[in-house]
């Protein structure tokens, strides 16, 4: 049996001072054992200071199950958070963090 991985990655994206930008999305995208969405975009109420991404709050996710969370505004530069699943006993998996220029599907190293 494959085991659970503990950690999931950002539950919450926040912003340290005042509210997030006006026209932030931010589409998760989750593949492989134990995720329970494909893909789901989450937007800020106007003026709020963080965004929850919610199902993936004890989503149980297995090893080898690949999380991406895409940070978007429109015309800026994205910032893009792939996190691989590890089993429970390994060290929480370190997110790689790639940009996604504005306009591109794929993103790319910063």
């Amino acid at each position: 049996a494959r085991r659970r991985s503990g950690f999931i990655g950002p539950r919450v994206i926040r912003r340290p001072r005042g509210p997030l930008p006006s026209g932030l999305i931010v589409d998760v995208r989750c593949e492989g054992a134990g995720c329970p969405f494909g893909s789901r975009t989450f937007k800020p109420s106007p003026g709020a200071g963080s965004v929850a991404l919610r199902g993936l709050n004890r989503a149980g996710l297995r090893d080898g199950a690949r999380v991406e969370v895409r940070i978007i505004v429109r015309g800026r530069i994205g910032r893009v958070l792939v996190y691989n699943m590890r089993s429970r006993g390994a060290s929480r998996p370190k997110p790689a963090e790639l940009c996604l220029p504005p306009g591109a599907d794929r993103p790319r190293t910063c």
